[in-house]
């Protein structure tokens, strides 16, 4: 099997588009398509659906696909391992994060350490749910991860980097919103929304979980983030929302929060997570050290089952 094939099956798959696939590519649309035929060939099974020049993948392709991403992945991570060694310097570090974590101190951070390196360095940085972000650093397609949640794996070290406040959310035309602050008790009669049971925020230690019930609180658990609450609590002037404060709430100016009341300040714990069982490239073993130096919790603080080894 060719394996300039299957970065160009992969390509495929997630363009879905045969002509912007091969620029992407930098190849010859019929090359594409003749390399495409033979995959499916060898493998005796169609790969895609073409709907004019659009195509999806077939349930084979689906199956396909999760194992040719995961494979070429490890294999650009063993490539960019040996070019270390053999003294070529990889520049790149992957980074994956929640909305919540990508605040100024944490841009400062990154800025801080971009100028701390001798080469010009790129982060590549990409946004996704925690148990997403925590799934693909273990698959190798992050090098580092910041989440709302500690990985349960023991090769994955979990440092606390930052807390946030709980916060209730409501429409500034709402009667709540001449307070400054409210008790949980206090917020019976209302309907109230908040974070899906199987969310980060509902069960990571010191959150959600048992909260409700201790207040008699029977809120809304259908939400799994902030800003679809918010923009929900933005344009209905009966709504409002326990969520974690965070800068992502300053962007609706239509709404005010208010602090609540007997719930200790950073409520919500946030993460920075890194992989300790293999090699990493020097540029992310610097990223790992610079921003294990500089995380705002104390690294006392770390959590997860490898940590006090890795220190």
């Amino acid at each position: 099997m060719n394996l300039s094939h299957l970065y160009y099956f992969k390509k495929l798959a997630e363009v879905q588009h045969y002509t912007r696939a091969a620029q992407e590519l930098f190849i010859a649309q019929p090359t594409l398509s003749a390399a495409m035929a033979q995959l499916e060939k060898e493998l005796g099974a169609p790969l895609f659906v073409k709907h004019t020049r659009a195509v999806k993948l077939t349930s084979y392709g689906q199956d396909f696909y999760r194992y040719v991403d995961l494979a070429l992945s490890n294999l650009d991570t063993g490539i960019s391992l040996v070019e270390q060694r053999a003294g070529l310097r990889r520049t790149t570090v992957r980074i994956g994060a929640i909305y919540a974590v990508q605040d100024l101190d944490w841009a400062q951070a990154l800025k801080d350490f971009r100028d701390s390196e001798e080469r010009a360095t790129t982060l590549d940085i990409r946004q996704d749910r925690t148990p997403v972000l925590l799934n693909d650093l273990k698959e190798g397609r992050y090098d580092v991860v910041f989440t709302g949640a500690p990985s349960e794996d023991s090769s994955v070290v979990s440092v606390p980097w930052n807390a946030f406040n709980l916060t209730l959310a409501v429409n500034r035309q709402h009667p709540l919103a001449s307070r400054t602050s409210i008790s949980l008790a206090q917020l019976r009669p209302y309907h109230i929304l908040s974070y899906a049971a199987h969310s980060s925020m509902y069960h990571a230690p010191g959150t959600l979980e048992g909260l409700f019930d201790r207040y008699g609180l029977d809120p809304d658990l259908s939400y799994s983030d902030s800003i679809t609450m918010c923009s929900l609590v933005s344009v209905d002037p009966t709504a409002i929302a326990l969520v974690v404060d965070s800068y992502v709430l300053r962007s609706f100016d239509d709404l005010a929060y208010l602090r609540v009341e007997g719930v200790p300040a950073g409520f919500h714990q946030t993460f920075f997570c890194y992989r300790n069982d293999l090699q990493a490239p020097d540029v992310v073993q610097r990223f790992v050290d610079f921003f294990r130096a500089n995380a705002p919790s104390t690294l006392s603080q770390v959590v997860s089952p490898a940590a006090a080894a890795a220190l």
